[in-house]
């Protein structure tokens, strides 16, 4: 039992880190592409996850 909630834990913590690198890809390249309200909106998304993220905050900086 014990070795199966660990288990589900592990996958989900490690699925969440996926999921957050994935959105910071799509932040970066709304940034790139010129799409500022739609980077400003991911970076403020991932900004709560991690607020005091320095590359997120320039990143939200550079969009606004």
């Amino acid at each position: 039992m014990k070795k199966s909630l660990l288990f589900f834990l592990f996958v989900f913590c490690t699925f969440g880190l996926f999921s957050q690198d994935q959105l910071l890809n799509v932040a970066r390249e709304y940034l790139r592409t010129g799409e500022f309200e739609k980077s400003a909106a991911t970076y403020k998304q991932l900004l709560e996850y991690t607020p005091n993220e320095t590359e997120l905050l320039q990143g939200y900086y550079q969009s606004v």
